[in-house]
């Protein structure tokens, strides 16, 4: 009997279990039957546009403004003016002056080295003496020839008396009364008187020639005179130009030859850059146009600029590098010590600015993105815009913000009146709506603690929706 009623207990409780899962069933299906007779009949909500609050940007309008482009390049200083003083004549140095070395400053006409100049000294004393000489036969030749003039005019009168007296005893031998022996007596003294007085006469005639002859000697030996105290001079050697002393070669004692280098000196107050610029600046910059130097190769900004002007330009682009030399020339004043800002041999990079301007499109640089600028429609849409750069430039501009110093001048791609943006650009994307802000406004807007006010909003629609600038 005990084996019975195990199974009745195992039937009862197999029966318990399902009917348990059938009743879970049946709420489990209740409840899904309850939910898709909600979801079934469930209200439909209101459906609002969507409207999305527009992002305020700063903006600037578009308007010709005149601009002077400029151009950079880069060069080595070089004095304006320096000289390599060499000796003119041979000789040993007795003197060279206290302070004459390298790094001193010395004035035009300083001595620097001298030479000894006994030997020309001594030259020039011996010309003095011909020359004097020379002086002193001219004036006996003019006192000579006064004397043989006065003898000639004598001797010419005593030749015509005796001429007269051999007339008259020529008429007395004719008459009978004469004397033969006593006229030939007569006729040799008058031969020679008339020699006497031809000798004079030619002596007289050869004073010019004589003078002429004392003349070139006299001159010869002043020109030999001039050159030995030219050589007097030279044996000191002075500073042609003044400024520093780059190095003096010479000491006292050495000999040194004609055309040997004494010394160089820079003058440090002038100096010239020859600067290499992009050779489409020949059609722009002129001789006298400004310029700015920057020491060291840097940047403008990181040092201090110095002014300076263009000088000169060359008539020839290098064919290799296709650029043009620009020589630009700075004065610069120097102080107690003669310390200059620029020294010869330093490197600089150097900016010209063309002094003609041309109305053009200037928009930040920071507005850039690549080639491209984001302008606002006239849906109030940001809109990007391809465009073309003429060249950049720094500094402020009329047109633009006072706090903007980097430029792009735009050769075309936007138009006149249209509003440029030109900040939040990284958080843009075409078609999204903007507010135009004039720049400077959210900062004061910012100081406020308010929002920019509707006054200070840029009116869009100011150029064609979509067009192309010239």
């Amino acid at each position: 009997m005990p084996e019975p009623s195990k199974s009745v207990r195992s039937r009862a409780s197999a029966v318990a279990v399902i009917t348990r899962a059938a009743v879970a069933i049946v709420l489990v299906a209740a409840a899904v039957g309850v939910f898709a007779l909600l979801v079934a009949t469930r209200p439909e909500p209101e459906r609002a546009a969507r409207v999305d609050a527009p992002r305020i940007v700063r903006v600037m309008r578009a308007k010709p403004t005149p601009v002077a482009r400029s151009w950079e390049g880069y060069g080595t200083a070089r004095a304006k003016h320096a000289a390599d003083v060499a000796a003119e004549t041979w000789g040993v140095i007795v003197d060279r002056p206290e302070g004459i070395d390298p790094g001193a400053w010395v004035d035009a006409g300083q001595l620097i080295v001298a030479l000894d100049d006994r030997e020309y000294r001594s030259r020039a004393d011996r010309s003095r003496q011909v020359i004097a000489a020379l002086e002193a036969q001219l004036a006996g030749l003019d006192v000579e020839l006064e004397s043989w003039q006065e003898s000639l005019a004598l001797a010419d009168e005593a030749t015509a008396l005796m001429q007269r007296e051999a007339d008259r005893a020529r008429e007395a031998l004719t008459r009978g009364a004469g004397n033969e022996v006593e006229i030939e007596r007569i006729l040799r003294e008058l031969t020679r008187m008339k020699r006497e007085s031809e000798q004079l006469r030619q002596m007289i005639n050869l004073v010019p020639a004589r003078r002429a002859r004392l003349q070139a000697e006299l001159e010869a030996e002043r020109a030999t005179l001039r050159l030995a105290e030219l050589d007097l001079s030279r044996t000191r050697i002075t500073a042609p130009i003044a400024g520093v002393l780059q190095d003096v070669f010479v000491h006292e004692g050495e000999r040194i030859a004609q055309g040997a280098v004494v010394a160089r000196i820079v003058d440090l107050r002038r100096i010239e850059i020859p600067v290499r610029v992009a050779v489409s600046a020949a059609q722009f910059i002129r001789p006298g146009d400004a310029a700015e130097l920057f020491p060291g190769g840097r940047r403008p900004g990181s040092t201090p600029a110095l002014n300076a002007v263009v000088a000169r330009i060359a008539p020839e682009a290098d064919q290799q590098t296709r650029t043009l030399t620009v020589f630009i020339e700075a004065e610069q004043q120097l102080d107690a010590d003669h310390r200059p800002d620029l020294l010869p041999g330093q490197f600089l990079m150097g900016r010209v600015r063309s002094s003609e301007t041309r109305e053009t499109i200037v928009v930040p640089r920071g507005a850039l993105l690549g080639d491209r600028v984001m302008i606002v429609t006239e849906e109030g849409r940001a809109s990007p815009r391809d465009v073309v750069i003429s060249h950049y430039l720094e500094g402020a501009v009329d047109a633009g913000p006072p706090e903007e110093t980097q430029w792009a001048a735009l050769e075309s791609g936007v138009a006149p009146g249209e509003v440029v943006i030109i900040s939040n650009l990284d958080e843009l994307k075409p078609g999204m709506q903007v507010q135009g802000v004039e720049a400077g406004a959210l900062s004061d807007a910012s100081e406020s603690g308010g929002v920019p006010e509707a006054s200070r909003s840029v009116p869009v629609g100011g150029g064609p929706p979509g067009g192309r600038g010239p």
